[in-house]
């Protein structure tokens, strides 16, 4: 927890999607309920890190370029795992999770922790 409502309570949608798809990996769901469930978390990481970007920028938070170049680490990985799923060139596995799971506990845990005393100190709730 941040201690940001808003903020945290994105974050738990994305850990119950990410337990989600290890759920259906860990159950070897089909191909195409595992597709949703990339085409949803794609959709919500893009809708988090758009607001959060928002808010670096409209109170002009110090570290919002290395913040954001975290943000499109992470997208551009998401993306590549996924182009390489969509074409049959990658199995998913426990290792992929490992990775989704440990760069987002890694992000909320220490650079999204490094802006909740700057945004709490500028009302965002």
């Amino acid at each position: 927890s941040l201690g940001i409502a808003s903020i945290d309570e994105e974050h738990k949608v994305l850990i119950t999607m990410l337990s989600d798809f290890y759920e259906h990996l860990q159950n070897r769901s089909t191909h195409e309920s595992i597709n949703k469930l990339i085409v949803g978390m794609k959709a919500y990481i893009d809708f988090h890190f758009t607001k959060e970007e928002e808010l670096m920028q409209k109170f002009e938070y110090p570290e919002y370029m290395k913040h954001k170049a975290e943000h499109e680490f992470f997208v551009k990985k998401v993306l590549e795992i996924d182009a390489k799923y969509r074409k049959g060139q990658l199995v998913l596995s426990f290792e992929i999770t490992d990775f989704l799971k440990n760069w987002f506990k890694n992000h909320i845990l220490v650079s999204d922790k490094n802006y909740t005393t700057f945004f709490i100190a500028r009302g965002v709730k």
